[in-house]
């Protein structure tokens, strides 16, 4: 199913960024658009028709409710639908304004296993005071535990008592869309080369992560574990205009000494409190 994705400002701090990726060189990538469609008014022959960057894969994770800019008191049910995940499940979430969880709890598809499906859940929560907060929706690895796939929405989170107001929300296409690799691509060579089309956030900045087979270490959001981070990096959207979303692409650097099953994980994180705003990945596996 495709359509054209909506120009949504999103935000992305390159503090966060730099937080979380430290010496990543820049890459600048070089993104060559589809060339303008001219026709004349009388055609010798039909023209083709133009491949627009801009047409994508529907969202994996769509949140129906609450949405965007809704203002939530606790209980909060969370809507939604998504592709098929493994053993059909997926987590929900609310963040406070300092990325601090309040909430969390699982949901499964109401579908065949393998099918995609609608999920519900409903999130508790506490706060003293108005505050802008986030409500996510994430699938998790069951190799790594790390993040496959999140998608979130901002939402102002409200005291007990206060008036509750839910926004709808509306279809949308794959907020960040990985069109190369494709997945279980084999990459050898020790580089990573990607490309894609994303929504755009703020500064039109997007992180970039290499997840390997999985670790022992210290937690980590994306990866499952920090010692399973096998190389870090961000790129820049190519939007036409300030806002708009448009094409990215860059390479990543890897080394490997066997056959490694890997995810490559491209997010856009929050000025606000770091938390991840969405995040997607294709998994591939790197040789030598």
């Amino acid at each position: 199913m495709r359509r054209h994705l909506f120009a949504i400002s999103g935000t992305l701090a390159l503090a966060a960024l730099a937080c979380n990726l430290p010496g990543s060189p820049v890459v600048e990538p070089q993104i060559t658009l589809p060339p303008v469609l001219v026709i004349t008014d009388t055609p010798a022959v039909p023209p083709p028709t133009p491949v627009q960057p801009s047409e994508v894969d529907l969202e994996f994770i769509q949140l129906t409710a609450p949405g965007p800019l809704s203002r939530v008191t606790s209980p909060v049910v969370v809507t939604g639908f998504s592709l098929p995940t493994f053993e059909q499940n997926v987590v929900a979430q609310v963040t406070d304004m300092n990325g601090d969880i309040l909430s969390l709890q699982p949901a499964t598809l109401q579908s065949e296993m393998g099918e995609a499906g609608p999920f519900e859940t409903t999130l508790n929560f506490n706060v003293n005071e108005e505050q802008p907060g986030r409500i996510s929706v994430y699938y998790a690895s069951p190799r790594d535990g790390g993040l496959v796939h999140l998608a979130s929405v901002p939402v102002t989170l409200l005291p007990p008592g206060a008036e509750t107001q839910i926004e709808p929300a509306a279809p949308e296409d794959e907020t960040i869309q990985i069109d190369f690799p494709s997945p279980l691509a084999p990459i050898s060579g020790g580089l990573l080369t990607f490309n894609g089309y994303s929504q755009y956030f703020f500064e039109a900045n997007l992180g970039v992560v290499l997840c390997g087979p999985g670790g022992s270490g210290a937690p980590d959001p994306i990866c499952g574990t920090v010692d399973n981070r096998l190389a870090t990096h961000f790129v820049m959207i190519q939007s036409e205009e300030m806002g708009l979303p448009g094409p990215f692409a860059g390479e990543i650097a890897y080394s490997v000494g066997a056959e490694t099953p890997a995810r490559l994980v491209i997010f856009a994180a929050s000025p606000m409190d770091g938390g991840i705003e969405h995040l997607t990945s294709v998994e591939v596996v790197l040789l030598p």
